[in-house]
């Protein structure tokens, strides 16, 4: 308000500058005519309301700069809950395919269901919460089939490898298994095939899990891209 009240109570002295300038041969003294009057008139109008419009478009663009925030952290958010769905759909299903096929191993193998097997199968349902997050996001925006086989496998393949153990027999620096390769024993390569076929059944049946709640629009596909609003504040 105070450079609104300077500017208007310095427009006398900024009109009397320009009337001089634009009629030299006439006196701050004598009566302007009828059209110097209009002109100085909407010059000091236009002289006052100069600070409210720059403060108008200040404000509004300060309001822009919010909303574009506010879009942006409710975007983030929305996605974020999506993401969680996409993992809790992913590790229910995966665990309720795997189910049987993990008891059939287990008991064909003479392992019994005893604390390491309940350990594993818990340990999956982790892994397929995250898979399902990740998958969500392989899959945005592209129907190539490749990325959605080459996500089941390299997760099947990575579960598969940590699950493996040595066997007492081994011998380390270099390891040293025993036939048939040596590296890898055959109750190594027995373990990594059995825990390879749990694998791609849960997270095969999780991947189609998330792709018919995609059709059937119980889940949203990730975006391409989530809209940033900070640039709008420069």
């Amino acid at each position: 308000m105070e450079r609104r009240f300077s500017r208007c109570s310095g427009g006398r002295t900024n009109l009397q500058r320009d009337q001089l300038t634009t009629h030299p041969h006439q006196s701050l003294h004598t009566p302007p005519g009828l059209s110097n009057l209009a002109f100085v008139t909407s010059s000091y109008l236009s002289e006052c309301l100069k600070p409210a419009r720059s403060s108008s478009s200040a404000s509004s663009a300060r309001g822009r700069w919010l909303f574009s925030r506010s879009s942006r952290t409710i975007s983030m958010s929305s996605d974020r809950l999506e993401s969680a769905k996409a993992g809790v759909i992913s590790a229910l299903a995966g665990s309720f395919a795997v189910a049987p096929v993990s008891v059939g191993f287990t008991l064909f193998t003479d392992n019994g269901l005893n604390a390491q097997w309940e350990l594993s199968i818990d340990m999956l349902a982790i892994s397929l919460f995250l898979f399902g997050i990740v998958y969500r996001y392989v899959v945005r925006g592209d129907t190539n089939p490749m990325l959605k086989q080459g996500a089941i496998g390299a997760f099947a393949v990575i579960r598969a490898a940590s699950a493996l153990r040595a066997p007492d027999i081994c011998v380390p620096f270099p390891l040293q298994c025993g036939p048939p390769l040596s590296y890898f024993s055959w109750p190594m390569l027995t373990q990594g095939a059995i825990t390879v076929a749990e694998s791609l059944v849960a997270f095969g049946f999780a991947a189609v899990a998330i792709d018919l709640a995609f059709r059937n629009t119980w889940l949203q596909q990730a975006p391409s891209q989530l809209s940033d609003g900070d640039g709008d504040s420069s």
